[in-house]
């Protein structure tokens, strides 16, 4: 068993080591391509004319805290869950989705 497989591998190797042999040899010269010309010249980048100059400003340190609403002036989620649970106002706002016609392949 082990000398068969033996031969085996040897048999492949032959073979591989054949078909590179064929692979290298040349026919003719390879010949390179001439470049293209260029269609259209490239778009020159848009460079602003004059730059502007920086404006210095004073700021403050630490920052003001930013104004947040209380509480009580937040909306809470429950209005979520109310509005989307309400099985007539989920019936009322529901649209009838049309499919759309394929187009069909072949005679008719």
């Amino acid at each position: 068993m082990m000398q068969r497989l033996h031969k085996l591998i040897f048999a492949g190797l032959l073979l591989l080591l054949g078909s590179l042999a064929v692979g290298c040899v040349e026919d003719e010269p390879i010949t390179p391509v001439p470049p293209t010309p260029t269609v259209a010249d490239p778009i020159p980048p848009k460079h602003p004319a004059i730059a502007p100059t920086p404006t210095s400003i004073a700021r403050q340190f630490p920052l003001p805290v930013p104004t947040l609403l209380p509480v009580a002036a937040r909306p809470s989620s429950q209005n979520c869950v109310d509005c989307h649970t309400d099985a007539e106002t989920l019936k009322a706002m529901a649209e009838t989705v049309e499919k759309a016609e394929s187009k069909s392949e072949g005679e008719g």
